[in-house]
C-alpha cells in the first residue's frame, strides 16, 4: 500500500492551495482614514511599528501546543501582516462588518475573525496615541454602499470645513 493509496492521507499531506491576491483597491478603500482613525501614511508607519512584535507572536505560536510547524491553527487561510492589523484595527474600531470585510478582501468572514482575534494582541504595542482610535463605532455599515456612503459624507465634511 502506497503512502498515499488512503484519499483522507492524501487530503491531509497535499499543499494548502495559495490565497487570492487581496486586490490593492479593496485594501485602498479598507484602509481610509474614517476606517482606521489614522491617514494611510500613519497605518502603513503603524504596520512596519508592529512587525517585531508580530514575530515574537508568531514564534510564541508556534512553540505552543496545538499548532502545526507553521505556527497558525490549522483549516484557517493565510492572511498577510499588514491585512491581519488592518482587520485587527477595523474589528476594534467596528468601523466594518466582518461579513462586510470578507466580501471586499475576498475571504472569509470566520477567516477573519480568527485573524482579528488572534492580531488583536499586537495593538497592545501601539502605546496610548492610538487609544482614541480604538474607540469603537456603535453601528458599521453592512454594505458596499452604506461604507462608501460614510467615506464620502467623511471626505465632503473635511472638505466643506477647510473651505
Amino acid at each position: 500500500m502506497e503512502l498515499h493509496d488512503h484519499p483522507a492521507q492524501a487530503a491531509r499531506s497535499a499543499p494548502e492551495p495559495a490565497p487570492p491576491p487581496i486586490p490593492a483597491e479593496a485594501t485602498f478603500l479598507l484602509t481610509h482614514p474614517v476606517l482606521t482613525g489614522l491617514t494611510r501614511k500613519e497605518f502603513d508607519q503603524f504596520v512596519l511599528q508592529l512587525e517585531p512584535c508580530r514575530q515574537i507572536l508568531a514564534e510564541a505560536q508556534r512553540r505552543s501546543e496545538g499548532r502545526d510547524r507553521r505556527g497558525r491553527n490549522p483549516g484557517f487561510g493565510i492572511l498577510d501582516h499588514r491585512h491581519r492589523v488592518l482587520v485587527a484595527l477595523l474589528r476594534s474600531r467596528n468601523t466594518v462588518t466582518l461579513t462586510l470585510m470578507g466580501k471586499i478582501l475576498g475571504h472569509d468572514r470566520n477567516t477573519l475573525s480568527y485573524h482579528a482575534m488572534t492580531s488583536r494582541p499586537l495593538l497592545a504595542f501601539a502605546g496610548t496615541d492610538l487609544t482614541p482610535t480604538l474607540t469603537p463605532q456603535t453601528h458599521p455599515p453592512r454594505t458596499l454602499e452604506a461604507l462608501q456612503k460614510v467615506i464620502t459624507d467623511h471626505d465632503n465634511e473635511i472638505k466643506s470645513g477647510s473651505s
